[in-house]
């Protein structure tokens, strides 16, 4: 009777631990995970060391790894990396077609603002540097001036 009880046992939830490994799984970096969400490196680290987490940040975070809610609140090892590897194969996965969302997960998704962050970037350093020589130019000018003026 003591056997049955100690397999009843329910698991000990802790939300942002189960975050963390599911981050991991993929390979994303907390700064990736909060660009994706809208929120910061310091909040998604925040997030992984609360035991729960509010239903609403779950599903935000539950949409961007394409899983549900209650997949992040009952992780299990084994069946999270079935569920996101079918989902990734397209296999039709009766807990994924639960989700609210249609969201797919790629790790491209600010490619092109990264891309486009990095080009203003380049420009303005670019303006930047040829400020900078104009106004070394406009020195030389005026110490040339001067030593021009010293020898007469």
């Amino acid at each position: 009777m003591d056997k049955e009880l100690d397999c009843q046992k329910p698991k000990k939830v802790h939300h942002g631990r189960n975050v963390r490994r599911l981050r991991e799984i993929f390979n994303i970096k907390q700064k990736y995970l909060g660009d994706g969400i809208g929120k910061s490196q310091q909040t998604i680290s925040r997030y992984e060391v609360k035991k729960i987490l509010d239903d609403d940040i779950l599903e935000i975070i539950a949409s961007f790894f394409c899983v549900t809610v209650e997949s992040i609140k009952t992780f299990d090892d084994e069946s999270i990396i079935k569920l996101v590897k079918d989902k990734l194969n397209g296999a039709d996965n009766s807990v994924m077609n639960e989700t609210k969302h249609n969201y797919t997960l790629n790790p491209f998704v600010n490619e092109k603002k990264v891309f486009e962050e990095k080009e203003n970037l380049n420009e303005r350093q670019s303006i930047s540097a040829h400020e900078r020589i104009g106004e070394l130019e406009m020195l030389l000018k005026i110490i040339q001036d001067r030593i021009v003026a010293l020898e007469k």
